[in-house]
């Protein structure tokens, strides 16, 4: 095998190994591609730098790198960039008709996709890369582009949204504090609670980041004891180095009833199953039955508590996928519960912050590739937000 070229144009280097008799394939393979900091020329051999989809306003540029084998010769490779919005930014074809002048039994290239003084920096959100080869789509790569990680990105507030009154598989859009534009499933609130009183940062902490959930807590002189529980769902990836308050003091971190829901979801799956198999005999389990009231009408439907017998079967059966309060979700996401209460009378909000090893960019990144969700439940009201991305 003998070193046969090494090519550049623009943000694009080639490089190609081919063998003395012609290799003859129908279509490329692609062995990797990731998106990276680690800039070009390609060194010759095929490398795979270290992967990054997380990128900052200040970075000069995100790079683009993949490599296969098959390459056959007048084959015809383009890169298009999508912006946020999925609108086509720039494209960068290959500067000439053929990717390679004779068949390669390996292939590396490298697209350079500049941030810093171009338009894009004041574009910020998810892009997507998007490859093409011969015309036709071979695979797409996304990456996030963030502003300086100076100030907290406020990610939701709840008195931006209306709460949704069915937990069914729905699609609503959401803009932050920064303009970037997010997706969720649902937003739904029950209860006596301040729809102002749920709020979600992400800021910087040293080298890493912090998630801030603020929650309404107490809110009279004499309720100091009013706070509640929650569950967190992130994805993994994020290391969670601790969980601190603000007003607010954590309880035992083992179940209680009203995180029983949680545990409740698989046995629902198990008891429908035989419910389904006896005939209609067997009496399917009820989640909380002797602590929670029963859901009326359609159990999609919300009600006080969001989290019932019939919302954990909507929930479960939800076959769109469109939820991470099921069990599938926790093949992909991390569950943080705890209880808390306010630490002083009269204090109506709570602060609970999880503080990650990931910078800001790097959580963003994650949220929305993933999503997360978060369910409070309080003595005067719930709020539920899933798969919000």
């Amino acid at each position: 095998m003998n070193l046969s070229s090494r090519k550049r144009s623009g943000g694009l280097i080639v490089l190609g190994f081919s063998l003395l008799t012609p290799f003859i394939a129908s279509a490329v393979t692609v062995n990797y591609k990731t998106m990276s900091r680690t800039p070009g020329p390609t060194p010759f051999a095929c490398i795979v730098p270290e992967s990054t989809a997380a990128f900052l306003t200040s970075d000069a540029g995100a790079h683009l790198w993949f490599g296969g084998t098959d390459v056959k010769a007048g084959d015809r490779v383009a890169v298009e960039w999508y912006n946020p919005q999925g609108l086509r930014y720039s494209s960068d074809p290959y500067p000439s008709s053929d990717v390679a002048p004779s068949d390669w039994t390996e292939y590396c290239a490298h697209y350079e996709f500049s941030i810093a003084g171009q338009p894009a920096a004041s574009m910020p959100g998810i892009w997507t890369a998007k490859v093409l080869w011969n015309g036709s789509e071979l695979f797409t790569l996304t990456f996030s582009i963030m502003a300086l990680e100076s100030t907290p990105v406020l990610l939701f507030e709840a008195r931006n949204v209306s709460g949704d009154s069915w937990l069914g598989p729905q699609r609503h859009t959401y803009v932050d504090g920064n303009g970037m534009e997010h997706a969720y499933h649902v937003f739904a609130v029950s209860g006596d609670v301040n729809i102002n009183g749920l709020q979600i940062f992400v800021h910087p902490e040293g080298s890493g980041s912090a998630v801030s959930i603020l929650v309404p807590s107490g809110g009279q002189p004499d309720d100091k004891d009013s706070g509640g529980a929650l569950e967190f769902r992130l994805p993994f990836g994020l290391e969670v180095t601790k969980i601190t308050g603000g007003n607010a003091e954590f309880g035992s971190q083992t179940k209680s009833s009203d995180q029983q829901f949680w545990d409740c979801q698989k046995a629902v799956l198990i008891d429908q199953v035989l419910d389904l198999i006896s005939g209609g005999w067997y009496q399917p389990l009820q989640c909380f039955a002797n602590l929670l009231p029963a859901s009326a009408g359609d159990r999609c439907a919300v009600v006080q508590p969001i989290i019932n017998a019939g919302s954990a079967a909507c929930l479960a059966e939800d076959s769109a996928d469109s939820s991470l309060l099921n069990e599938r979700a926790l093949n992909t996401h991390q569950v943080r519960r705890l209880k808390w209460k306010p630490v002083r009378d009269g204090g109506d909000v709570s602060q609970i912050m999880f503080h990650l090893t990931q910078s800001v960019a790097q959580t963003l990144t994650l949220f929305w590739q993933k999503g997360i969700a978060l369910y409070v439940t309080t003595a005067h009201g719930d709020y539920l937000l899933d798969k919000f991305k």
